[in-house]
């Protein structure tokens, strides 16, 4: 059973890595919008 959900937790790992390599640096992912960046944290960045 323990050897079951560590394969499928392995599926699920790796499948959120590589959706995390494609969106990483991309404007949206999937085609969703980007969110407007809130106003603190550009006060946060200078």
């Amino acid at each position: 059973m323990k050897s079951v959900k560590k394969a499928i937790l392995n599926v699920l790992a790796k499948a959120g890595m590589s959706s995390a390599v494609h969106a990483a640096g991309a404007a949206s992912a999937y085609g969703y919008h980007q969110p407007k960046e809130p106003k603190a944290l550009k006060k946060m960045k200078k």
